[in-house]
């Protein structure tokens, strides 16, 4: 596509109806270079079927997708962890990296950089061997090995356990200028990586919202704040239990971080 000036992908009035149910309605989404765009909502909304025709794999009933040409032969794609169960790992990564026209040293370097980023430490096995955590890292290194300037990821986390979640985010961050799409269904996980999170209901986007670098650093502060201080959740609030030798120190430090205390209760 040519003389996309800020945009580099539209999607335009895009609808998907497969045997008579719509599963997409009229979808607009217009993506800047660098943008990091998550798509939220519960299960059998349409999130998956949308990269789906973002990627060409479907094609919509009615309206657009419109790409930039420079990015059309470069795409990254994690839609699925399905891999060939009697290929080794590597040998999969090699194979992805070849449809990428890389060359071997190129493809070496890449694997071995990956790896390391996503703690990939067993890719001389076969991939009947793997569990599904170690399988989703592998179908991640594929979609990433040649440095791909537009990503879609579908669920890329799933699977992973904590510090695979967040090794996979961290090293999505430290990708400058790169623009992707990932859709999850955990809305607090796309706050840490996207400037713009786009939820979506019944095929219908129902709300935009677009995150500044001050909201994503506050929901930064706030998660390691809990973790750090064991604190519990109950809807909008966090509570904590301590005895009565931690109560000053716990107070201070909320204190000293400008929480506001809402309520402190004496339990017997």
């Amino acid at each position: 596509m040519k003389n996309i000036k800020e945009e580099i992908i539209l999607v335009d009035n895009l609808s998907y109806t497969i045997k008579n149910r719509k599963i997409l309605k009229n979808i607009n989404m217009q993506i800047k270079r660098g943008d990091r765009i998550g798509i939220v909502g519960p299960n059998g909304v349409g999130k998956s079927t949308l990269l789906k025709i973002i990627s060409g794999i479907l094609v919509p009933t009615s309206g657009t997708v419109k790409i930039e040409d420079s990015l059309l032969n470069s795409i990254g794609i994690h839609l699925t962890d399905e891999l060939p169960p009697y290929l080794l790992g590597i040998d999969y990564l090699k194979y992805c990296g070849t449809l990428r026209s890389m060359k071997n040293e190129q493809i070496e370097a890449s694997i071995k950089q990956v790896g390391q980023e996503l703690e990939i430490t067993y890719l001389n096995k076969k991939i009947k061997e793997y569990s599904q955590g170690m399988k989703k890292r592998v179908a991640l290194a594929g979609a990433l090995i040649h440095s791909p300037p537009f990503a879609l990821f579908d669920e890329p986390t799933n699977f992973l356990d904590h510090i695979g979640k967040e090794q996979f985010l961290n090293y999505l961050n430290k990708k400058k200028g790169c623009t992707y799409i990932i859709t999850s269904h955990d809305v607090n996980e796309l706050y840490k990586i996207c400037n713009k999170i786009i939820k979506i209901n019944k095929g219908q986007v129902v709300e935009t919202i677009h995150i500044n670098i001050d909201q994503k650093m506050y929901k930064i502060y706030v998660d390691r704040f809990v973790e750090d201080l064991n604190i519990q959740t109950t809807g909008n609030s966090y509570y904590k239990v301590v005895s009565k030798k931690e109560i000053n120190q716990t107070i201070n430090t909320l204190i000293e971080m400008k929480v506001s205390i809402m309520d402190i209760s004496i339990i017997n």
